[in-house]
C-alpha cells in the first residue's frame, strides 16, 4: 500500500463502547517509543471549531437536530480537521491516528439515519479533498456489550450514544460492509478480545506499513533470521523452482516458523512481474498478505482445544475457490497439531485432490517438543521436511 503523504495516516472505526480510544493510545506509545512522531486527534473535533461543532451535535440540549442538519455539521468539522491538523501533519512525516473518520459518518448517518451511504460519502470526500487514511482499524462491537461498556459506573451518554440498539446494529453492519467492500485497507478485529491481544495485533498490522529504516529496501525475507536455508528454499520456490501445492512449516514456539509461511504466501501473491523480486515487501499483495487482510489469502488459527470438523470443512470450501485477483489461493493453518484424526482426514483428502492455483500450508510445533506428534504421521509424509514441500507440483 503506497502512501498519499510522506506520513502515516490510521483511523479508529467501530461502533461507541468498542474500544477505540484506548487502543489509539496503546498504539501511538508503542510508536512513540520507537522514536517516532505520532498526532493523536478525535472526530467530531480536533479543532477549535471542531470541538465546539461536537458539543453542537453530541451533547443534549441543543433542541431537535433532524439527519440532514447531523450529517453536515459532521461533514464541516471533518473539513477543518482534515485541512488544519490531519494533512499538515502528513505532510510533515507524522504518523496520524484519529478516533473516527470518514465511515463513521458513512455508518451513523448514512446507514443509521437512513440518509444513504454513497450521498454521506461523497459529502465527506468533497469536504476532505479526498484524504483517505492508509489503514482504517475496525473494532467490531455488539450493540449491547458496548452499551454495558459506555454505561459502566453510571457514565451518561452523550446524544448519539443514546439511540436505541436497533440503531447501533445498522450502525455495526454498515462498518462490516464497509471493511468487506476493501478488505486490503481494513483491520477487523472482535472487540471482545483483551485489550493486550488487541494492541498486538494492531501493531503488527501497522509494523508492516511503517517505511524502512534510513530509506532502506525490505523485503518479506528480512524478519527470518539464521535459516539461510529455509528461506533460500522458499524464495526458489515462490519464483517457480520446486512450488508444491501444500507445505509443513515446523519448529518450536518462537521459531519463526509462522512468519515463514506469511513470508512466503506473500513471495507467491507478491505483485512483482520480475520473478527474482518477488516478496519485495512493499507492493499492495505483499502488505496486505503480511497484515492478513488479503482476499486470496485466508489465515486460521483457533481458541479452541482442536480445530473441528466443520472449521476443517469451511477451509476445504474455501480452497475450492479460485483466486479472485491473486496468483494462489491460499490457506495457512497454524497450531496444525490441534487436529483430530476425523479433522486431519477431511484435510488430508483435500492436499491429496488439491485444486489447481491453492497452495496449503500448515504450521505445527516440531514432534520432539509435543508430547505427542504434532501432525499426524500421513500428514507430515505428504507435507515433507521442514519446510516440506508435496511431491505433488501446483499446476
Amino acid at each position: 500500500m503506497t502512501t498519499q503523504n510522506p506520513g502515516l495516516f490510521i483511523a479508529f472505526e467501530g461502533g461507541d463502547g468498542a474500544g477505540k480510544s484506548t487502543q489509539a493510545a496503546a498504539l501511538a506509545a508503542a510508536l512513540e517509543s520507537r522514536g517516532l512522531t505520532v498526532l493523536r486527534t478525535r472526530e467530531p473535533g480536533g479543532t477549535p471549531i471542531g470541538e465546539k461543532l461536537r458539543s453542537l451535535v453530541l451533547d443534549h440540549g441543543h433542541g431537535h437536530i433532524d439527519a440532514h442538519t447531523e450529517a453536515l455539521i459532521f461533514a464541516a468539522s471533518r473539513a477543518a480537521h482534515a485541512s488544519q491538523v490531519i494533512r499538515p501533519a502528513l505532510e510533515r512525516g507524522e504518523i496520524v491516528l484519529t478516533d473516527r473518520y470518514i465511515d463513521s459518518s458513512v455508518a451513523y448517518q448514512g446507514a443509521g439515519r437512513d440518509l444513504g451511504t454513497d450521498a454521506v460519502r461523497d459529502i465527506n470526500h468533497w469536504a476532505t479533498s479526498g484524504l483517505q487514511p492508509d489503514l482504517t482499524v475496525l473494532l467490531d462491537v455488539d450493540p449491547e456489550v458496548g452499551r454495558r461498556r459506555r454505561t459502566a459506573g453510571d457514565a451518561a451518554e452523550d446524544r448519539l450514544e443514546s439511540e436505541a440498539d436497533e440503531f447501533h446494529a445498522r450502525i455495526r453492519t454498515a462498518f462490516l460492509d464497509l471493511a468487506a467492500a476493501r478488505p486490503e485497507h481494513y483491520l477487523v478485529l472482535p472487540a471482545r478480545l483483551p485489550v493486550e491481544d488487541l494492541a498486538a495485533r494492531i501493531l503488527e498490522r501497522v509494523e508492516v506499513l511503517l517505511p524502512s529504516p534510513q530509506g532502506e529496501s525490505m523485503s518479506v525475507w528480512d524478519d527470518l533470521q539464521g535459516q539461510p536455508a529455509v528461506v533460500d528454499q522458499l524464495r526458489q520456490a515462490a519464483q517457480g523452482e520446486g512450488l508444491t501445492h501444500a507445505w509443513l512449516f515446523t519448529g518450536p514456539p518462537g521459531s519463526g516458523r509462522s512468519n515463514a509461511a506469511k513470508a512466503f504466501a506473500a513471495a507467491l501473491n507478491c505483485d512483482q512481474e520480475d520473478v527474482s523480486r518477488r516478496g519485495c515487501g512493499e507492493c499492495a499483495a505483499c502488505l496486505t498478505i503480511l497484515g492478513e487482510t488479503h482476499s486470496d489469502v485466508a489465515f486460521v488459527r483457533t481458541e479452541k482445544v482442536t480445530i473441528t470438523i466443520d472449521e476443517a470443512r469451511d477451509l476445504v470450501s474455501t480452497a475450492g475457490n479460485r483466486p479472485s485477483s491473486a496468483r494462489w489461493r491460499i490457506i495457512v493453518v497454524e497450531d496444525a497439531d490441534r487436529m483430530a484424526e476425523r479433522t486431519t482426514n477431511v484435510l488430508l483428502k483435500a492436499i491429496e485432490e488439491p485444486t489447481p492455483r491453492t497452495v496449503w500450508m500448515l504450521c505445527a510445533p516440531s514432534p520432539p517438543m509435543s508430547s505427542s506428534l504434532s501432525v499426524p504421521a500421513a500428514a507430515r509424509w505428504r507435507c515433507g521436511f521442514r519446510p516440506r514441500p508435496t511431491s505433488r507440483r501446483c499446476w
